[in-house]
């Protein structure tokens, strides 16, 4: 179960690895589309010019494991983490069996080994990650498409920034002047 203090929550993530990267992106739309203020900060621990002094763990530490912060600057490590997330995003039903007391263990070496083979893992799966990174572009890409009018684009709730269209006058997502 979340709480209030759980949020915002920030992530410190390995984004040089693409099975990492693949689920910041999935937290971060539904981040996006299921909360009306934002419950997560993504911070890319990979990122030139990080700066691992501003938060309480080494570099070394946040580049083996996934880490987040509390508002209250509290740590949380590994899948207790993981958890947080999915719960922010409302999908802490799948994260609820990592609660167990008898599974928990088992996620917890689970994590830990996938952590330290997580390159090998991507190695091995890029075509999957690829294939799902794209289809997720090409959702998002029509969804914003679908928000336009005109070549106007509604602008999401919370943004008080100009929205650029996608898709110019004349164009459309099909390529027939159409963004439907």
């Amino acid at each position: 179960m979340t709480h209030p203090v759980d949020y915002p929550l920030t992530l410190l993530y390995d984004g040089a690895c693409p099975i990492c990267a693949l689920e910041m992106d999935n937290f971060r739309e539904r981040d996006r589309t299921q909360n009306t203020v934002r419950k997560l900060v993504f911070v890319n621990v990979a990122q030139p010019g990080f700066d691992a002094a501003r938060y309480p763990a080494t570099l070394a530490d946040m580049q083996a494991l996934i880490h987040a912060v509390r508002p209250d600057g509290s740590l949380v490590v590994g899948v207790p983490a993981l958890r947080l997330a999915y719960e922010a995003v409302g999908m802490g039903v799948w994260a609820a069996p990592t609660l167990w007391p008898w599974l928990a263990p088992v996620f917890d070496v689970a994590y830990r080994l996938f952590a330290r083979n997580r390159y090998r893992f991507s190695g091995v799966l890029m075509p999957l990650i690829a294939h799902v990174a794209e289809n997720r572009a090409a959702k998002r890409a029509v969804k914003r498409a679908r928000a336009c009018v005109d070549g106007a684009c509604v602008v999401p709730a919370g943004e008080n920034r100009p929205h650029p269209c996608p898709v110019t006058e004349g164009e459309g997502v099909n390529g027939r002047g159409s963004s439907v």
